[in-house]
Order: structure tokens, then C-alpha cells, then sequence
């Protein structure tokens, strides 16, 4: 089931006088459990997109601090979006939007990894993979090293993949015993050790099963190999 909207997301800043907190939009509060911040129009100014857990609902909120329209994107109907990313992976100064976003189907649900492009005010958006376990996690970064931005996503079982270029063929990462059947509730791409390259950041939780969860979780830093 779809978790309850975050009421009021809010941006912290910090100036001269400490730190800053502003509402984003007073007149729209349908916002959920992700966000994620890159220059998506290309104009050298942050935007802001979050996942909504309204049922359908992902939508762009900010164009670098001006007033545009919030922006949904087009999803399947019902589709639940979980975790956003964002990467430029074509290098064109623009910033496409990955998405994972539970969809409903005639007998079951899928998990559905999508890439949203924008065309001047258009998102122009296409399914990539489907999974049929449920992805509560994604993240983006060279994790494999050959230049180009990978995508790498976290399920209901504690499984990691990742998306060496965004596309197929897709690598599940070995699931130790302590965090077999904990969902991945967050992931981060960054170099923990400069020597090493970029590693995978991952946080496990039973959230609302615990005996699934034997370890009731933890967090796990992993290197590709």
C-alpha cells in the first residue's frame, strides 16, 4: 500500500546568518519518501524532482528557484513511483531523471526502472527494465569504472543490481545471510576511498516485517568487482 504523503518538504539554506528554512510551495503538499536535485533544463541552476506517493504521482517541484508550474510526469496509470535518481548521461549539460515505480498489472504487480528526458517544457519518458520484485532504492554513478553512469537499485529482498550503462545486462550483487529478505531502504554512489574508486552505500530495514528481516537491518558499504 502506498505510504502517507510527506505534508510539507521544505529547503534549508545556509547564509551569512546560519541556516534557512522555506517552504517550497504553499499551495502543494502531494510530495513522498524521495527527491532529488540536478540541472535537468540545463540552465546552471539546481531543479528539485520528487516521488509522490499519491498513486501516479512524480512530478518535477522547482526549475532553479523559479516559478514554473509542478510538473507530473507521465506514468502508467496507478503506478506508485518509490526512488528517484539523476544522471547526465548522454553529456549534453542536461540532467536526465530515472525513476523506479511500482505498476500495476492484470494479475501482479511489476517494478518498473524509467528515464525521463526534458524537451523544453516537455518530459518525454520510457520504461527500461521491468523487475517483479518490488525496487525501494536507486542511485547513479561510474560504480564500474568504464565511464559511463551506471544505475544501480535496491528491492524488497535486500537484492542490489546494477545497470552497467543503464541497460542490460543487469548484475545482482551476492545477498549475505544477515540482510537476506531486509528491504534497501536508501542508496548513495560515492568514493569512501579515493584510491578505490566509487563504492555503493546501502541501508537494509524490515520495515514492516520484521521476521523477514532476521538482522532487522544495518548498512553495507560494496565495491564492483
Amino acid at each position: 500500500m502506498p505510504r502517507r504523503s510527506l505534508p510539507d518538504p521544505r529547503p534549508v539554506e545556509r547564509g551569512a546568518e546560519g541556516w534557512r528554512v522555506s517552504a517550497v510551495r504553499e499551495d502543494d503538499r502531494r510530495f513522498g519518501d524521495d527527491l532529488v536535485v540536478a540541472d535537468f533544463d540545463g540552465d546552471g541552476r539546481v531543479d528539485v524532482a520528487t516521488a509522490s506517493h499519491a498513486v501516479g504521482e512524480a512530478r518535477l517541484v522547482d526549475f532553479g528557484g523559479q516559478a514554473r508550474p509542478v510538473q507530473p510526469l507521465p506514468l502508467p496509470p496507478r503506478s506508485v513511483v518509490r526512488a528517484l535518481a539523476a544522471a547526465d548521461v548522454d553529456a549534453d549539460g542536461r540532467a536526465e531523471l530515472f525513476l523506479v515505480a511500482t505498476v500495476p498489472g492484470k494479475e501482479r504487480f511489476s517494478s518498473e526502472l524509467w528515464r525521463f528526458d526534458l524537451e523544453g517544457e516537455t518530459w518525454k519518458g520510457k520504461a527500461l527494465h521491468s523487475q517483479p520484485v518490488e525496487q525501494w532504492a536507486l542511485a547513479a554513478g561510474d560504480v564500474t569504472g568504464d565511464g559511463r553512469v551506471d544505475l544501480i537499485s535496491g528491492d524488497d529482498e535486500g537484492v542490489l543490481r546494477v545497470w552497467p550503462s543503464g541497460s542490460a545486462p543487469v548484475t545482482s550483487l551476492a545477498v549475505p545471510a544477515w540482510r537476506a529478505g531486509c528491504r534497501v531502504t536508501h542508496l548513495e554512489v560515492g568514493a569512501l576511498d579515493a584510491r578505490a574508486g566509487l563504492e555503493v552505500v546501502a541501508s537494509f530495514a524490515f520495515e514492516d516485517a520484521p521476521e523477514r528481516c532476521a538482522s532487522q537491518g544495518g548498512l553495507e558499504v560494496s565495491r564492483w568487482r
